[in-house]
């Protein structure tokens, strides 16, 4: 399969690794998608990418999480936006912080202000390292597979794509529309699982 441009990722490898880490700093899954499809077209090594997109996602996360420590007492858009989002689910990130983290990480939309709101709630620091090490991983393994083997199955159809760009485009496409469908069943369970299980909780200390 021919590139337009992506051949030039190899003649820029540590400028093309650092970009990995910001992306993954700064985005999730639309990023993480394309760098397991590349890393199995062979643009990236899978030992080195590995610990560059885990790296970020570790950094990425403490940062959100660390915003939402600032937040606490203040008043902004931030938080406007934060509440919106994740207050609805204030009992069940209380009571199950663990359960919160780990299932926002799959839910498009909900993780960051999950990370921010867990902050403001209280959860302990060293608690959501221990969880987000965790949650990252099966993050990272779930979607990374998903992308690494989406490349594996194009090419058998090669044919149809001559170039790797148009692929990882449809790729990705297809992801995102499946990854929201993903998204809205996950969070409909996650707000019956809310209601029926989590009752009246204090914030931790």
């Amino acid at each position: 399969m021919d590139s337009l441009f992506l051949h030039y990722l190899g003649l820029w490898s540590p400028l093309a690794y650092a970009g990995v880490f910001l992306g993954m700093a700064a985005e999730g899954d639309p990023i993480l998608f394309a760098i397991g499809f590349l890393t199995h077209r062979g643009f990236f090594k899978l030992p080195y990418i590995a610990v560059v997109v885990y790296s970020g996602v570790l950094f990425g996360d403490l940062c959100w999480y660390r915003l939402g420590t600032h937040l606490v007492g203040r008043e902004g858009r931030i938080r406007r936006w934060v509440e919106r989002i994740a207050a609805p689910f204030d009992k069940f990130i209380i009571a199950h912080p663990r359960r919160a983290i780990f299932i926002s990480k799959f839910i498009y939309g909900l993780h960051r202000p999950t990370l921010i709101r867990a902050a403001m709630l209280g959860v302990p620091t060293k608690e959501f390292i221990r969880i987000n090490i965790v949650a990252a991983a099966a993050w990272i393994t779930v979607v990374g597979g998903i992308a690494y083997m989406a490349s594996s199955s194009l090419s058998l159809i090669k044919h149809y794509f001559k170039f790797a760009e148009v692929a990882l485009a449809v790729s990705l496409l297809i992801f995102i529309l499946a990854e929201r469908e993903v998204s809205r069943i996950l969070k409909r369970r996650l707000a019956a699982t809310k209601n029926g299980e989590v009752g009246s909780q204090q914030p931790l200390t």
